[in-house]
């Protein structure tokens, strides 16, 4: 089974609360194929002349695919910008930021392809156990985009107060989608990243330049924290506080459900329960707190779990005390441990036009904010695997 074969394959679009009222946030829909969304909020700002921090989303969508999603943009109204394989068009107009407060749910419609004739029937079988089950709410493969294994988190170095790794990692960390040249270049600051003046001559981007030309002067790598963007620190936090929250909710799953399957994950492992007792579900329908300063869990399981993890990782609940050296910091919210499927269709097998000899089947169903679609697929894969009785 393959999915994203093509961007047409997978399709996300974003429903909002819509406040019906005016203000001086510009409303628009954001339409986009082959960009991830913070990348496009960059070029908005750089082509445009518009302040990055005046640009706001209320989630990242995938690079792969068809998004629809919507943006807002401080006191510019009713302007269309528009570039390859993207559009902004204007909507209408708030009287603040768009937040994820605002979402109301993700629509989605995925093509799975290279299915056999067999695998369809298991897949259909799978997707009735899901809806009635629901899924566990991890984060995605998507959420860990820029992660490198060799560097690691720029999250958990700045938690453990780790400044000169955090930078590092934060300048080595080779991506899915550099090129070449960026790689290399990428490989020689880790190689010679005790040099900044030497890595200075290779620099290429305006935060290299800047970060290390001011090592070159002083080597206080706090400081040169601070010459990272905020929303790129915030979003390094994010993806550490993400995947916490992932090894969390396996351990919490699998304290009522011993039974089931791991699915490999880029930076983690899955774990899919083959089935939860009615009582499982209704507890982990709750919402808890995810990893954080002050975060509070509602019970002694809960507790135990969260304590192993930190523990695991060599870091306890003040570690996330680090608003005295004016960095952003990691603030728990709420958040569900296993939510439902809504609105779950799919269609019969039809002939894969991209695959000879096999057929092809779309899925369209909703999901809560905050919630990701390949999660759904990764429990489909769990699901069909203890149908079948292998992993």
């Amino acid at each position: 089974m393959k999915i994203k074969v093509r961007y047409e394959d997978f399709w996300v679009e974003e429903r909002i609360k819509w406040p019906q009222k005016g203000g001086e946030y510009g409303l628009y829909l954001l339409e986009k194929r082959g960009w991830n969304t913070l990348d496009v909020l960059k070029q908005i700002s750089k082509e445009y002349k518009i302040p990055f921090n005046y640009l706001a989303a209320a989630g990242r969508k995938d690079r792969y695919a068809i998004t629809k999603q919507f943006v807002t943009i401080k006191g510019v109204k009713n302007r269309v910008f528009s570039e390859k394989n993207w559009q902004l068009l204007p909507v209408g107009e708030m009287d603040r930021p768009i937040g994820p407060d605002l979402i109301l749910e993700n629509r989605f419609r995925i093509v799975l392809r290279k299915v056999s004739q067999e695998e369809g029937r298991w897949i259909q079988k799978a997707l009735k156990g899901i809806e009635s089950q629901g899924i566990p709410n991890y984060y995605g493969e998507q959420r860990f985009g820029t992660y490198d294994p060799r560097n690691g988190f720029v999250g958990e170095k700045i938690v453990k107060k780790q400044f000169k790794g955090a930078v590092k990692a934060f300048l080595c960390a080779i991506h899915p989608g550099d090129k070449r040249p960026a790689k290399e270049r990428k490989r020689f600051f880790f190689d010679h990243f005790d040099q900044p003046e030497v890595c200075l001559q290779k620099a290429k981007t305006v935060i290299e330049k800047h970060i290390f030309s001011y090592l070159t002067k002083e080597r206080n790598y706090l400081k040169a924290l601070y010459l990272i963007p905020q929303i790129e620190i915030k979003f390094q936090l994010s993806m550490f506080q993400s995947y916490l929250w992932n090894l969390f909710l396996k351990e919490l799953i699998y304290a009522f459900c011993k039974e089931g399957y791991e699915i490999r994950g880029r930076v983690n492992k899955y774990f899919f329960p083959s089935h939860l007792p009615k009582e499982a579900k209704e507890y982990l329908s709750k919402f808890f707190p995810t990893p954080g300063y002050k975060a509070k869990m509602p019970d002694r399981l809960t507790k135990g779990i969260y304590a192993q993890v930190l523990n695991s990782h060599g870091i306890n609940p003040s570690s996330f005390n680090f608003r005295k050296f004016r960095l952003c910091y990691i603030k728990p919210f709420p958040r569900q441990a296993l939510v439902q499927v809504k609105g779950l269709k799919y269609s019969e097998l039809e002939k894969d036009e991209l695959y000879p000899n096999y057929h092809k089947l779309t899925l369209a169903f909703a999901l809560p904010a905050g919630s990701y679609a390949t999660i759904l697929i990764k429990n489909l894969q769990a699901y069909i695997a203890s149908l079948k009785g292998y992993s």
